[in-house]
């Protein structure tokens, strides 16, 4: 049996997958490979090489200014890019994952694929540490490589700046993919294992939105919330998939990063997994 993780896309929302992945951990449910979008992305590396602890603390201590930064006083960035920019996010991988971390990574015998959107042809493009016959996947090359490769795989367009990568702006997978399972179905998973940061029936009516950057993130979340319903459909025998997602509406509309939240959101996906799996 090949069994696939499953991360999807989220900004902080990205804490419930956090606290599911910990307790697979424990419940000693092993991957043979992981698939991440968005903040998905930034994930699957981290559980790859079994840095749970290290990732629970990154997902319910960093806030809004680790991530990313408005562009407000930089006009000319704003208008041909993005009403923020994310270089304390790549400044965050960086930190995160150099040395030691990259090269168990390089190593891992779980691979990691993780799934962006080229802005030219609109494809979508997964990339690993390994090499493989997917069509669609490339293999990174090197540390800056792989970290353009997980910030293309988390820059919502309009919110964050499209990242290049082969020759092409990339941004964020959610735009095509949030919950990646048609790549895990594609690289043979018997056996997947995913999680949806939204519950099956959301009772929670949404805030309107005040600003263009509240504007921008509604629109996102609510074409990413009809995204997922395809995700899901892909699979054509449904005992193959399980869906890990919450029991109501999570306390975030994904780009607010206030840790109390986020310790939240953790011990939910924690609890969660238990009541399922274990």
């Amino acid at each position: 049996m090949t069994t696939a993780f499953v991360f999807p896309g989220g900004g902080d929302l990205g804490a419930f997958s956090v606290g599911v992945a910990e307790a697979l951990n424990e419940l000693e449910i092993r991957p043979d490979f992981i698939c991440g979008t968005s903040t998905g992305a930034l994930i699957a590396p981290m559980v790859s090489i079994g840095e749970h602890e290290e990732l629970s603390r990154i997902y319910t201590t960093v806030t809004k200014r680790n991530i990313m930064r408005s562009n407000w006083w930089r006009p000319w960035k704003l208008w041909r890019e993005s009403l923020y920019h994310t270089e304390p996010l790549e400044r965050l991988i960086r930190k995160t994952m150099a040395g030691n971390r990259y090269d168990r990574l390089m190593k891992s015998e779980i691979p990691v694929f993780l799934c962006s959107v080229a802005c030219q042809t609109k494809e979508i493009w997964y990339w690993s540490q390994t090499s493989t016959a997917h069509p669609q996947t490339y293999k990174w090359e090197s540390f800056d490589e792989f970290v353009r490769a997980v910030l293309a795989s988390t820059n919502q367009p309009v919110i964050m700046p499209p990242v290049k990568l082969n020759g092409q702006l990339c941004f964020d997978g959610g735009v095509r993919e949030v919950i990646p399972i048609t790549l895990a179905y594609q690289l043979g998973a018997s056996k997947i294992i995913a999680v949806s940061h939204k519950p099956k029936t959301s009772t929670t009516p949404s805030s309107t939105p005040e600003n263009i950057a509240e504007i921008g993130i509604w629109s996102i979340d609510t074409m990413q919330t009809e995204i997922q319903k395809n995700d899901v459909a892909v699979v054509p025998n449904k005992e193959d998939l399980i869906i890990i997602r919450p029991h109501k509406t999570l306390p975030s509309n994904g780009l607010e990063f206030v840790p109390e939240h986020m310790r939240l959101m953790k011990s939910l996906g924690y609890t969660r997994t238990r009541e399922m799996l274990g």
